[in-house]
């Protein structure tokens, strides 16, 4: 009998899947008991995986671009408003992703709406919204987690509409991570309003892992989810952003210890502690923002956002004197830091394109094969583990 030699990358590539799985099982189960570090860290996280997103279609955009735009002057590049545009309606969707279990048809429909189209339609190629959902629905539980159900869903999307829409698969992927996730967690599926400041402060999301974020935090990689440097690619990115999150948090308790302490320390009718728990409901703000939520007069809050910069706990994010906005100081270096450093650089023309090949590829049927050799793999170590 003849033994051929072990199959490496597979394996490989199960340790790697649950090694994320378990990094973001550890952020899921620290969200839950910490809603509020969830929300805050959340709110950055979703501004990043928008204007990555972007950024992987060949537009360059920073964090700050997006979440300043209403408190900006009429944007003179097309680009720039375009991208600006284009990522506030994948922000959008991220903060407020739907129930694709529940209403799969309405959440595949808001995902394509939101993509950008990588390629004109043809005739005949258009997908019902409602019979792909349910059939992404029932293959996302099927799988042995959140990220095989965003991959699988992607790969049919893909499947469906060609490589005519990869935004829309990555979002695709995070609103089955948040269903998945949702089921123990917040179900928050509106569509949200319109504006950074108006789309967090609603935000209501449970997913974990931020695909566009995966393949830009180290230079730019495509997005080819069929395809095996694709998934390789995306599965190291996404291992890399998990252990990232997963140090961020200590962060954001430090903070909201020192935001608690601050307000401990004043007086008892001042409304330091009240201002603290609204930007954790609603991380951006003004101050008649700040004094509509608290129910106060708009120097009111005023003046208890210059109390809070003072003790360096909120950021001012525009450089000006009046109709300014702040952000508690983690999500202010977020956004502050891409405005001054820049977009970190940008893929060349196509290079980073959801490009990849459609269904009859060849090397993507491997790739495919191969994934789902995985698959069954993770399936039979994740049965040992009862799901909830």
């Amino acid at each position: 009998m003849i033994v051929g030699p072990p199959d490496r990358t597979g394996a490989t590539r199960v340790a790697q899947i649950l090694r994320i799985e378990i990094a973001a099982g550890r952020l899921e189960g620290a969200f839950a008991a910490d809603p509020e570090l969830g929300r805050l860290w959340r709110a950055g996280a979703a501004l990043t995986e928008a204007v990555r997103s972007v950024g992987l279609e060949d537009i360059r955009l920073s964090e700050a671009d997006l979440a300043l735009r209403p408190f900006t002057q009429r944007i003179a590049d097309p680009e720039a408003a375009r991208g600006g545009w284009l990522a506030e309606g994948f922000l959008s969707v991220l903060a407020a992703p739907g129930d694709l279990f529940a209403d799969p048809g309405r959440v595949v429909a808001r995902c394509l709406r939101a993509g950008l189209r990588d390629q004109p339609d043809e005739d005949g190629e258009a997908v019902d919204p409602a019979v792909l959902g349910t059939e992404i629905a029932a293959a996302a539980r099927a799988a042995p987690g959140p990220l095989l159900a965003g991959l699988r869903g992607a790969c049919l999307l893909r499947q469906a509409t060609g490589t005519r829409f990869p935004s829309a698969e990555r979002l695709l992927f995070s609103a089955l991570d948040h269903a998945w996730r949702a089921e123990r967690g917040p179900r928050g599926g509106g569509i949200a309003p319109e504006g950074a400041e108006a789309i967090l402060s609603s935000a209501r999301a449970a997913w974990i892992l931020a695909p566009a974020t995966a393949l830009t935090g180290q230079g730019f990689r495509a997005w080819a989810p069929m395809g095996p440097a694709g998934i390789a690619a995306l599965l190291e990115g996404l291992s890399r952003e998990t252990d990232r999150a997963l140090g961020q948090f200590p962060l954001l308790r430090r903070w909201r210890a020192r935001a608690r302490a601050a307000a401990a320390g004043k007086h008892g009718r001042s409304r330091l502690a009240d201002a603290v728990m609204v930007l954790m409901r609603q991380p951006i703000v003004t101050g008649a923002s700040l004094a509509a939520a608290l129910g106060t007069s708009e120097r009111t809050g005023r003046n208890l956002l210059s109390t809070l910069e003072a003790e360096g706990l909120v950021a001012n994010l525009v450089p000006r004197r009046t109709y300014r906005a702040w952000a508690p100081t983690p999500l202010a270096r977020r956004i502050l830091g891409d405005a001054h450093a820049g977009a970190g650089g940008r893929p060349a023309r196509g290079a980073a394109k959801g490009q990849g090949g459609g269904v009859n590829n060849p090397a993507e049927g491997d790739a495919l094969a191969d994934l789902e050799a995985a698959m069954e793999r993770a399936d039979g170590i994740l049965a040992k583990y009862p799901r909830g």
